[in-house]
C-alpha cells in the first residue's frame, strides 16, 4: 500500500519529466535515463533523508519527541517543542553560519539532530550546533539544556574522522581548539561574545549518537503503541509508517541487520 513518502519521489518524478515548471529545458541531458534509476540515486542521498524527518518531525506527536528524549537524554520531564526549519531559525541566525539538518526548540531545552549516512562529522560542525543553540538563547532570551542527538549507521567512534572513542574525548579535544579560523570566517555576521558563550556550552550539551536500526525499532515500538480507537489515529499511524518504510527501503541505513 502507497504510503505518505512515496508522495515524495511521485513530486521529484513530476519534476524528473516536466522540468520546465522549475526553468529547465525538457531537451537536457541527463544521465539518468528514468525515474527509477532516479530513485535509487535518491535512496542513498542523506539530503533526501534529510527532507522526509523534516516533514516527519514538522507532523510528529510531542509525545513522540519527548520519548526520544527521555530515551537518549538524562530528562525526566516533557517539554513543548516548536520543529524549526528553515524559515524559523533565519529569523535569529545570521546569514547561514549554521545550517542544521533538523532543530526543535522547546521551552527550556533545545534538540539539534544530525543524520549520518557516509560524511563524518568534525569538530567545527559541533560549534556551529552550539552556536545555533546560543543564538536560539538569545532569541528567546533563555537559557535553554542543549541536547545534540547523531543518528548513523553505526558506532559513536565512526562519526569522527578522529575516531573518538568517548564523549569524554571529544569534549577533550573540543576545549583545545579555540576555532580561530571558524571565527575569522564569521566575524561579519558573529561576535566574539556570541561565539565565546556558544563554546563555552561545550560544558552544558549533551551529546548522544544512535543508528538508524535504534531509531527504526523506536519508530516502531510508538507505533504499536497508537491507540487506534482513538480520534485521527490513523493518520499518526499512517505517518509512522511511512517513515519506517523509507527506513527499511535504504541499504545505508542498515535497519534490517
Amino acid at each position: 500500500m502507497s504510503q505518505w513518502n512515496d508522495e515524495y519521489y511521485e513530486i521529484i518524478d513530476f519534476y524528473f519529466w516536466e522540468p520546465q515548471h522549475i526553468g529547465r529545458s525538457k531537451t537536457e541531458k541527463s544521465r539518468y535515463k528514468n525515474m527509477e534509476d532516479v530513485k535509487n540515486h535518491i535512496l542513498n542521498m542523506e539530503v533526501s533523508l534529510n527532507h522526509q524527518l523534516n516533514i516527519f518531525f514538522r507532523l510528529a506527536p510531542e509525545d513522540f519527541i519527548n520519548k526520544l528524549v527521555k530515551n537518549y537524554f538524562h530528562n525526566s520531564f516533557d517539554d513543548k517543542y516548536l520543529f524549526h526549519g528553515e524559515n524559523e531559525w533565519k529569523q535569529y541566525v545570521p546569514a547561514e553560519e549554521t545550517q542544521p539538518d533538523l532543530f526543535l526548540s522547546g521551552e527550556s531545552t533545545n534538540l539539534a539532530i544530525e543524520l549520518k549516512l557516509g560524511a563524518k562529522s568534525n569538530m567545527e560542525q559541533v560549534a556551529k550546533y552550539l552556536l545555533l543553540h546560543q543564538l536560539n538563547n538569545q532569541s528567546y532570551n533563555k537559557e535553554k539544556q542543549p541536547y545534540l542527538l547523531y543518528i548513523s549507521p553505526s558506532s559513536f567512534s565512526s562519526l569522527w574522522a578522529e575516531k573518538f572513542k568517548s564523549k569524554s574525548e571529544l569534549i577533550s579535544c573540543f576545549k583545545e581548539n579555540n576555532f580561530t579560523k571558524l571565527k575569522e570566517k564569521t566575524k561579519n555576521n558573529i561576535s566574539e561574545s556570541t561565539w565565546d558563550s556558544a563554546l563555552n556550552l561545550i560544558d552544558e550539551v549533551e551529546i548522544e549518537a544512535i543508528t538508524y536500526k535504534q531509531f527504526h525499532e523506536l519508530l516502531i515500538k510508538y507505533r504499536n503503541n497508537i491507540d487506534m480507537t482513538q480520534k485521527y489515529s490513523d493518520t499518526i499511524d499512517s505517518l509512522f509508517l511511512g517513515l519506517i518504510n523509507e527506513l527499511e527501503s535504504r541499504s545505508a541505513t542498515k535497519v534490517g541487520t
